[in-house]
């Protein structure tokens, strides 16, 4: 069974403690018929919130129709405690189906209708609820900081009963955090306040947790020794929906020990207590057990016939965690089956709701499902699809789990400091107290001897009520369970022939998934090769790119930013000296990947033999030589001013290159589409005597620092185009201390941030200056952890090279 449905009972029977359960039909008969009869709208609204309450969980969308006619009423005559009722009932409408902000939203305006009306326990009741759906939304902090809150008070007034019942909810919070020993702490003193009161019903359900405590710890032993513990308690008050639970425990026990004989067991008695009581939920939990018993002991057939019974009965409740689990239970055993159809089918439909509901760990499931059927099934694209998807969810969730453990971190440091708070509080107030509660004594007492007898009475005449219409509704339930009973025989007849069906196609699967295999064998050979040869040609690449220690006995210093998208890059750098002059060059060839790589391999070789063999280091005549050797290396035909060349031909490469004078330091600089930044500390402006264009000029006054010139490149690449003028040279006199950057365009164009919006030229100048005052490798972690941060978890669009040089 997984961790998953632990989770959801344990998560169900913390709100136990405010709701009963099920009633039977006939209590909501009675109340129907009396509902009909009442003519007060008062009267009628409360009676409406009972049936709303009631039908809550066992028919969700009577429940919902009653509660909203509740609340129209109230509303109308301004009923604030039956406003208040409402708006809580169809907050749990909302939770017991996990749509959790909408449940979130609706308690919150019970509070508001009770604090309104001056009620401040349905108050405090509403603050339990809203912080069991933040225990469900995972923000286990906040749940735990509204628990304290109330237990202060509850303490303060000594009501013993509710301060057990937050012990016990805030250790299931610490338990579903796996701090497994700050929740035993709060289970303890929960049995402690139990066991004073004697309330038994709440003892055992903090039995049961801890025994789910030892569960989660591996201590099935422990674990067994507190459900037993849970299980006679429940037997000895007549609890049958916690018998029933503390069973299905002590299924999960056995099954997790592989006493499969006996985890069945325990489960067929839960369910047949679950069936007498009409508990769909915990019908549709004990028989996906059932199916998973089944599934350990490799009896699939009947593992199948349980799962699809509990998603038939699961379906009738709208427990979408729940059905999420058992599409993907059905998809398992279908794979196990070869019934490689049936598989996607059911993978698909959880795909489909989990991805809906936002359920990330279900969604991940299904597409790893999918990924296994469609490779058996010969349908490789979509296999490798299904498994991409299945690798995002995983990466997510690890992220959102390394999130998640900081926020724990946190919730156990702010715990211990409240319980401390709690502790000096009621130390201050106890001698307060102690006077008041001594007047106080008398008085109660005699209240409560009143309450006992009225109580008492009314309590008699219910009781005879409602056992008269138990004994007139037998009759009409025996009636039902005969028809039921016809109807499941007609199904088992259905599912046997089914059933024949898919053992008389096994044989020609088996053959049809041997071949499979073959071929899947030779297509993850296949890829293995590509992907080695891939990663060869990524060490040929970086060999060949050169040392920029070759510029040090010139550049003071320099960094590198280097992020190839793929294995390979589409980018490249290039340096040489030759003649007193430093050529340095950043290029962005078309693409990315293998095809990328390819481009830059033929760019360095075409630069070498230009700059090293012949001498070149003029800017604009190396760019020429380059974009005619590209065009014929590729064979790109056009002619020169037709607009169509633009458009047909793609491949080629943008480039920003200069070739400095190492002795006056004068810069001269040619660029395909690409620029260079030359950042200088700041000078007085009337001295400024610069003909290149500036950045930032009307905000000179408040940059205060340094300021950015900005080079630009021709717009034409290296490559045929319609365009092929001859490129242009600009000079700019560098200074000792000047910083200057060449890059692609992988930086600016990358998509993140908050709105997945591009990084931009203009962000990335005024981070160049705001970051110039520091030492280069300073530069670089700035750069590079802002980069980082932008992209997030968005994925890479290009290839990014990023060079920066202080003269």
């Amino acid at each position: 069974m997984k961790t998953q449905t632990i989770i959801l009972i344990l998560t169900f029977i913390t709100l136990i403690s405010y709701h009963s359960g099920a009633y039977s039909a006939n209590v909501n008969d009675s109340l129907e018929n009396v509902l009909t009869n009442t003519k007060t709208d008062t009267a009628k609204a409360r009676i409406l919130n009972i049936l709303a309450w009631n039908y809550s969980a066992i028919d969700s969308k009577k429940a919902w129709i009653y509660a909203k006619k509740a609340l129209s009423l109230a509303g109308k005559h301004h009923l604030l405690l039956e406003e208040g009722a409402a708006y809580n009932n169809i907050g749990a409408l909302h939770y017991y189906v996990k749509s959790l902000d909408s449940a979130l939203i609706y308690y919150q305006k019970a509070k508001i209708a009770f604090q309104k009306a001056g009620n401040k326990k349905r108050v405090s009741r509403c603050l339990q609820n809203i912080a069991v759906v933040y225990n469900d939304k995972s923000d286990y902090k906040t749940a735990i900081n509204i628990y304290q809150k109330l237990l202060i008070n509850y303490l303060e007034t000594k009501d013993s009963s509710q301060a057990a019942n937050i012990y016990n909810n805030v250790g299931n919070s610490y338990n579903l955090m796996g701090n497994y020993d700050k929740a035993m702490e709060n289970f303890l003193k929960a049995i402690e306040f139990y066991e004073k009161i004697g309330a038994k019903n709440n003892l055992s359900s903090v039995l049961y947790n801890m025994g789910a405590l030892h569960f989660y710890k591996g201590s099935y032993d422990k674990a067994m020794e507190y459900c037993d513990q849970s299980l006679k308690l429940r037997e000895e008050i007549k609890n049958p929906y916690g018998i029933a639970y503390s069973y299905l425990l002590k299924g999960v026990i056995f099954e997790a020990e592989k006493k499969y004989d006996e985890a069945l067991e325990a489960n067929n008695k839960a369910l047949k207590i679950d069936e007498e009581l009409g508990d769909k939920q915990g019908i549709a939990s004990i028989l996906l057990n059932i199916s998973t018993c089944y599934i350990n002991q490799n009896k699939l057939t009947e593992a199948r016939k349980y799962s699809l019974d509990a998603l038939r009965i699961i379906k009738e409740t709208g427990i979408i965690k729940l059905q999420l689990n058992i599409y993907n239970n059905i998809g398992d055993i279908e794979l196990r089956l070869k019934n490689y159809k049936a598989a996607v089918t059911h993978f698909l439909q959880t795909a489909s709701l989990a991805d809906s509901t936002g359920d990330k760990p279900e969604l991940k499931d299904a597409y790893k499902g999918l990924a296994t059927a469609y490779s058996f099934m010969g349908e490789y694209k979509n296999a490798f699809m299904y498994l991409q998807k299945h690798m995002d969810i995983k990466d997510t969730l690890f992220n959102a789990e390394k999130n998640r453990q900081l926020t724990e971190m946190d919730t156990k440091y702010q715990s211990v400091k409240k319980e401390k708070e709690i502790q000096l509080l009621n130390k201050d107030k106890a001698l307060q107290k102690a006077e008041i509660e001594k007047k106080g004594e008398q008085v109660k007492r005699q209240r409560f001897i009143i309450i006992s007898a009225i109580g008492g009475l009314v309590i008699v005449l219910i009781f005879t009520f409602f056992l008269f219409r138990l004994y007139s509704q037998k009759k009409k339930m025996n009636f039902m369970l005969a028809n039921q009973n016809e109807e499941i025989l007609q199904k088992n007849e259905e599912i046997t022939a089914q059933r024949d069906e898919i053992e008389a196609q096994r044989d020609e699967i088996t053959k049809q998934h041997n071949l499979v295999t073959i071929q899947k064998d030779k297509i993850e050979k296949i890829h293995k090769e590509v992907t080695d040869s891939i990663n060869y040609a990524k060490r040929i690449q970086r060999a060949t790119l050169p040392k920029l220690d070759l510029l040090k006995n010139h550049i003071s210093e320099y960094f590198l930013i280097f992020k190839p998208r793929d294995i390979v890059s589409g980018d490249f750098y290039w340096v040489a000296e030759v003649e007193k002059q430093l050529i340095i060059t950043v290029a962005d060839c078309t693409g990315h990947g293998v095809p990328g790589a390819f481009m830059s391999m033929l760019g360095m070789s075409i630069l070498k033999e230009i700059v090293i063999k012949e001498y070149i280091t003029h800017p604009a005549l190396i760019l020429k030589r380059m974009r005619k050797e590209i065009i014929n290396a590729l064979q790109q035909k056009g002619v020169e001013g037709d607009a169509s060349v633009s458009l047909s031909v793609k491949d080629g490469m943008d480039m920003a290159l200069v070739s400095i004078d190492t002795e006056t330091l004068n810069m001269q600089f040619a660029g395909a589409n690409n620029p260079v930044y030359i950042v200088r500390k700041l000078i007085k402006p009337e001295s400024k005597k610069v003909e290149n264009e500036k950045l930032n000029e009307a905000n000179f006054e408040t940059l205060k620092t340094s300021e950015l010139y900005e080079l630009k490149g021709d717009k034409m690449p290296i490559a045929i185009h319609e365009h092929m003028e001859a490129f242009s040279i600009k000079e700019f006199q560098l200074q000792k201390g000047d910083c200057f950057y060449l890059m692609s365009d992988g930086f600016e164009d990358q998509f993140g941030g908050i709105n997945n919006k591009k990084f931009k030229s203009k962000k990335l100048k005024e981070k160049l200056l705001a970051v110039n005052s520091l030492p280069l490798t300073e530069q670089f972690n700035s750069l590079n952890n802002t980069f980082e941060d932008w992209i997030g978890d968005y994925e890479q669009t290009d290839d990014v090279t990023l060079l920066g040089f202080k003269i």
